[in-house]
């Protein structure tokens, strides 16, 4: 028996959260723990795949990537060229094993699998629910967004904050064609930050705008910064994280 959310209001990722919620809820006793919640959020402790032929067949759906880019300078990759330690969770089922190794391709929003046999393999897309990577004694954690004709975030966002509000952070590669004979072609690197509230996801660049999405507390919000000196910087997207955790304590 499932649950049925198809008519719930909100935008598509918030009724794919719901539906895979539905699903949680009604599987037999013992196959899941809640871990605990925070700020109106609740965490579930997804089961882990054993790393056995079978779990490996989940795995490995994917196909092998080839590097198209070997003539551009840098790197087209979030934080390094390097394959990093990680997590992955797809179709409900989480894979957390020491070896597992990923880097998420900015240039194609895919992300990557290092094979226990040395292959560098694109998972599927369709497949892959979240995912964290570990770099510099740092986890960041990702959700796969479905597109939604009323919001312009899809695809891989790393997630800042969870709680009645959500921020999320998408990041973004480019190839910048050369200036000049004898230079390379070379990637630039973007982002965008986006507050999820009451279902509606907007972009927030900010402290202003910040203030203006949560306006059914301004005051408060404006005196909880001023307090507190916290300094909101798009180039630090973490800054948001404490005024939302506020906000979210607020009645």
């Amino acid at each position: 028996m499932r649950a049925d959310v198809s008519n719930l209001p909100g935008d598509k990722s918030m009724r794919r959260y719901l539906y895979f919620l539905s699903v949680v809820l009604f599987l037999p006793a013992g196959a899941f723990a809640v871990a605990g919640s925070s700020a109106g959020s609740l965490t579930v402790t997804i089961p882990e795949v054993p790393q056995d032929s079978a779990g490996k067949q989940l795995l490995y759906n994917g196909k092998v990537w080839r590097n198209l880019y070997q003539h551009i300078d840098g790197t087209q990759f979030l934080l390094s060229d390097d394959f990093l330690p990680g997590s992955v969770v797809m179709n409900g089922r989480k894979f957390n094993s020491p070896g597992i190794k990923l880097k998420l391709d900015l240039i194609n929003d895919e992300l990557l699998l290092l094979s226990d046999r040395g292959a560098t393999l694109r998972l599927n897309n369709q497949m892959v629910e979240q995912f964290t990577l570990e770099y510099d004694n740092k986890l960041m954690q990702f959700i796969n967004l479905e597109a939604d004709s009323l919001s312009e975030l899809t695809g891989y966002v790393n997630v800042i904050h969870n709680g009645k509000t959500a921020l999320y952070v998408k990041y973004k590669k480019e190839i910048r064609l050369r200036d000049a004979p004898g230079d390379k072609d070379t990637f630039t690197q973007s982002h965008k930050i986006y507050l999820m509230k009451e279902g509606k996801t907007f972009q927030v660049n900010n402290r202003k705008i910040l203030i203006r999405l949560l306006d059914d507390h301004k005051e408060q919000v404006r005196d909880f910064i001023r307090t507190n000196r916290i300094r909101i910087s798009r180039n630090r997207p973490e800054s948001f994280a404490p005024v939302l955790a506020y906000y979210d304590n607020l009645k």
